[in-house]
């Protein structure tokens, strides 16, 4: 095959890619985003084109580039949706703490609502970094008579509920589950 027959082909097999990737992410992006992101793709191979690289290496290396490239500008794009569509999927959590046991108070938050979280975890998604997420649990046990074992084992298993609830909304959001790591200190983190 021809060098510029070759560039065809890689041409071709990088708008297909790319379109592959808009439409994975169709349901995260406006229909104008993906036309935008097509005619960006567009004029990308047409400059790959017109400048007649002279080496396959230096053909691969821009596509890879562009790739690259069409990756973050689609993850951009779903995680940008998910900030703006964060009420999707959203459910009420609190934050450990606020019952009492053996007439003793302790503090917390009832009634927190996920649509207020995520956005501040896609935000750090966006600068590429996770958040802290410790504390929040599904549902707070606030009840006299219980140990403190069976309050904790309780309360574990909602913190992992929680943790799966909130990693199904930002999924069903941006196409992308999120990781939930232990971390020093017995807290959690989120991570895309």
């Amino acid at each position: 095959a021809t060098f510029s027959g070759k560039m065809t082909s890689a041409a071709q097999e990088l708008a297909q890619a790319a379109l592959d990737e808009a439409l994975s992410a169709t349901n995260a992006m406006s229909k104008e985003g993906v036309i935008e992101e097509l005619r960006h793709i567009h004029s990308s191979i047409d400059k790959l084109v017109a400048s007649k690289a002279s080496s396959d290496e230096a053909v691969l290396g821009a596509l890879l580039g562009f790739k690259k490239e069409i990756q973050e500008s689609s993850k951009i794009q779903r995680l940008q949706f998910g900030i703006a569509n964060a009420h999707i999927g959203q459910f009420t959590y609190s934050q450990e703490g606020d019952w009492k046991l053996y007439g003793r108070n302790y503090s917390g938050k009832h009634g927190l609502n996920s649509k207020d979280l995520v956005p501040s975890i896609l935000m750090s998604f966006l600068r590429d970094q996770g958040i802290f997420i410790k504390g929040f649990v599904t549902n707070q046990e606030r009840f006299d008579g219980y140990d403190d074992a069976v309050l904790q084992a309780r309360n574990k298993a909602s913190a992992e509920a929680f943790h799966s609830k909130l990693c199904e909304q930002i999924y069903g959001l941006v196409g992308t589950k999120p990781r939930v790591t232990q971390q020093k200190g017995g807290g959690f983190g989120i991570f895309y």
